[in-house]
Formats: structure tokens, sequence, C-alpha cells
């Protein structure tokens, strides 16, 4: 991370994220390879991600706020991952997901290929909204 910076691992790990989200959506009924090198690239990327995402959000901390910054943090990651279960289960037990095919690559998995994709188009617009800001964020302290 040091050689990288955080920017650019964090840019790494949603690629590969996001890799493995289309991987999912696209093959994954082919074969159980697939998903299983899908979900290794999805646990990759959000293990390489941590380590930014952690250090950022300590870094403006004082000595004396770092015990609460740490704390809201790992409580942000867990309540982060339980929404997303959750938001996972809704989307699969949705009408939406089941009459919407404009990702149905295949009719017997098309909701799980829609909810891949859909998480894919969620971390790539997620990217996006990050690099945008840190590069204005880059800007204003230029200025």
């Amino acid at each position: 991370m040091n050689k990288l910076g955080i920017k650019r691992t964090l840019l790494i790990s949603a690629a590969t994220i996001i890799v493995g989200l289309m991987i999912a959506g696209f093959c994954s009924a082919e074969s159980v390879s697939y998903v299983i090198a899908a979900l290794t690239l999805i646990t990759v990327g959000y293990a390489f991600a941590y380590g930014p995402l952690f250090t950022g959000a300590i870094s403006t901390l004082n000595q004396n706020e770092m015990g609460t910054g740490i704390g809201l943090f790992n409580f942000t990651c867990y309540l982060s991952n339980a929404l997303g279960i959750s938001l996972s289960g809704i989307l699969l037990n949705s009408n939406i997901s089941k009459t919407i095919h404009i990702f149905n690559v295949n009719e017997k998995l098309g909701v799980y290929t829609n909810a891949f994709l859909f998480f894919a188009i969620t971390a790539l617009i997620g990217t996006i909204v990050y690099y945008v800001s840190t590069r204005k964020q880059v800007k204003l302290e230029a200025e």
C-alpha cells in the first residue's frame, strides 16, 4: 500500500471487486469454478480495500480520538456488511429482479445474474464517485 498509495490501492481493489462481480454475473451458469473464482476475486478486493480505508479513516484523528475512530470504523464495516446481505436478500426475493431482464444471460439463473451485475454497476458508480471526489479535493488543496 505504501508504494501504490491509498487512492491507487482502493481503485485496484474496486476493479478487482467489479471484475469478480462481472464474472459471477456472466459466467455463474457455466460452472461452479467460475463462482469460486468470482467470490475469491471479490474477497481479495475487499481485503485490499480494508487497509487503505482504515488508514484514511484514522489519519486525520488526534491521538485521544484514535480509539473512538477505530471503533466507529469497525462499526461502519460491520453495519455495511449486514446491510449488504439484507439488500441482497431483498433484491433476490423481489419481483423486480424476476421481471426486469436487462442482464438476463441465463433463464435459470436470471435472478442471480441480475443481482451480480446490479452490484457490479453499483460498485462501478461508487468507484467513479470516489475518484471524482478525490480529484476535486486534490485540486482544491492545490489552490
